[in-house]
């Protein structure tokens, strides 16, 4: 099945190009018969009481729940600046836990989000931790390689779409590419075709209420032999 990309925000460096290139093609590699979807750059608020959490990578898919977050590291940056590092592993943690209870609250039999760190510099170098404060760390060389190994009867295709679905923000992308919501505008429908990407019209369809309020009244239908 193919893999789908949702991107909420621009890259802000060519290590997030890499990696989202990187993780499209590794998860394309897999073959699986589920969809993956990969949300890029995606602000999810827990609460709110909490600002939104910056995630790089989210993909949801048949082996699993990830939050992906991508750095240009290598192995002499990190035993270089250990402690920052690990403040770094602390906050992504944090990400996690938050990301995870959205997903408990979307899917009661939801699979744990798994976190790690995604270092874009090549190469990474020798005496890469294979952890940091327990976060695991990924190479881009290695992604293939570290999807295939994960078990892919995680989620089916219904559970993916529904867990993509609940943590998509207001903006409510739709997965099938279709826009069904512009600022106040509702109910889009398209007037030109799918093919025809750079000038298209929506028109808004009226909601069944809206149909019956402008609908004619009905004129009462006269019997044989009534006055007219």
């Amino acid at each position: 099945m193919a893999v789908k990309i949702i991107r909420f925000s621009e890259p802000v460096n060519a290590s997030e190009v890499a990696a989202q290139t990187k993780c499209k093609a590794a998860l394309d590699a897999l073959g699986d018969s589920v969809s993956w979807i990969v949300f890029a750059g995606l602000a999810s608020s827990s609460s709110p009481l909490h600002q939104s959490d910056d995630l790089d990578l989210v993909p949801i898919g048949p082996r699993g729940v990830f939050l992906i977050e991508v750095k240009h590291w290598d192995a002499a940056w990190i035993n270089d600046n250990r402690a920052r590092a690990e403040a770094e592993a602390e906050k992504l943690t944090a990400k996690a836990k938050r990301l995870s209870g959205r997903v408990k609250r979307a899917l009661a039999d939801s699979p744990k989000v798994t976190q790690a760190f995604l270092l874009t510099r090549e190469p990474a170098g020798p005496n890469l931790p294979p952890t940091i404060r327990g976060v695991p760390v990924w190479t881009l060389r290695d992604l293939t390689k570290i999807f295939r190994d994960l078990h892919k009867g995680v989620l089916n295709e219904s559970q993916v779409k529904l867990l993509s679905g609940t943590l998509e923000p207001a903006a409510k992308v739709q997965l099938d590419g279709k826009i069904r919501r512009l600022a106040t505008y509702q109910n889009l429908e398209l007037q030109t075709p799918n093919e025809q990407a750079f000038h298209r019209n929506l028109q808004r369809r009226a909601s069944a209420h809206q149909r019956a309020r402008r609908s004619p009244p009905l004129r009462p239908v006269r019997q044989r032999g009534e006055e007219s």
